[in-house]
């Protein structure tokens, strides 16, 4: 989506205007080892390898996807309540919740997920996992 809230027809992947306006802003989780991600507006904008590998899916595929794609159903619950209470004004709450994923193999993950907003881009939320499915 563009700042005046229109949803492009090009994948953010493959968009100029993501990689001109916002990558300055996320691409320090490609320096980390954990799962991290970052999402906005129920998309994720960025995972790094850990999370791709996590999830089980290629990383460029990542950018764009729906988190309903990859969090089970029954935590996405706890995703939307969060997203709806940072819409709400709430910019500096942190969540802290133990959810299920759904790799791209069609295996469960529990995983200990911490979310925080960030400053810039606007509404936008890192979100870091650790895998406790043993």
């Amino acid at each position: 989506m563009k700042n005046s809230g229109t949803r492009c027809n090009i994948e953010c992947a493959r968009c100029r205007y993501f990689y001109e306006h916002y990558t300055q802003y996320i691409s320090f989780i490609h320096q980390m080892s954990m799962p991290v991600a970052i999402f906005r507006d129920m998309y994720i904008w960025s995972g790094n390898r850990a999370w791709a590998d996590m999830c089980n899916v290629d990383p460029d595929i990542l950018i764009g996807m729906g988190v309903e794609e990859i969090i089970h159903p029954e935590s996405i619950r706890v995703i939307i309540d969060f997203n709806k209470r940072l819409q709400q004004g709430n910019s500096s709450m942190i969540l802290k919740s133990q959810i299920r994923l759904e790799s791209g193999n069609g295996k469960e993950i529990r995983v200990n997920l911490t979310i925080t907003p960030l400053k810039q881009p606007e509404r936008a939320c890192f979100a870091v996992a650790e895998n406790v499915s043993g």
